[in-house]
């Protein structure tokens, strides 16, 4: 089976998430960044099925690492990182895509938390770090995503 590929976009900035400094190394922070003309491989993700329904690893396509609540904390602006996939204890690694009110957006939403994923302060500035957070009712563009498939 053919694997595809996304870009994730803020609603808010239209950055896409990225793996910071194009590092493979575990533990490296993600950031919202300037959403590359030519797909680059640090800033495109698989959804990955969970055994958990519902809930998916977002796998970065250049280092086969998932997106992870760092250190499994569940204090709120816990920031994001890349880590590798783990067999047991993966909650703080799996999400769901909660639908908005706002077609074709969807909250990131945290297993271990039920936090999403959130630029940072609603910063705009490229490189702004993501982080889990609690979600908005109201004000919520940046933890607004839309998935952007990469054509082969």
């Amino acid at each position: 089976m053919k694997s595809h590929y996304y870009f994730i976009v803020s609603k808010q900035t239209g950055e896409a998430i990225d793996v910071m400094g194009a590092s493979s190394a575990p533990g490296t922070h993600l950031i919202a960044y300037t959403r590359k003309a030519a797909a680059a491989d640090n800033q495109l993700w698989e959804l990955v099925p969970s055994t958990t329904p519902g809930y998916y690893f977002i796998k970065s396509k250049q280092t086969g690492e998932v997106i992870d609540v760092m250190g499994a904390s569940a204090a709120p602006g816990t920031h994001l990182i890349i880590n590798p996939q783990k067999a047991t204890g993966t909650e703080n690694q799996l999400w769901a895509l909660v639908p908005s009110n706002i077609a074709g957006y969807y909250f990131i939403k945290s297993k271990q938390t039920g936090e999403v994923i959130d630029v940072m302060g609603a910063n705009r500035p490229p490189g702004t770090h993501l982080i889990a957070y609690p979600q908005k009712t109201t004000g919520a563009d940046n933890q607004l995503w839309q998935f952007v498939l990469v054509m082969p």
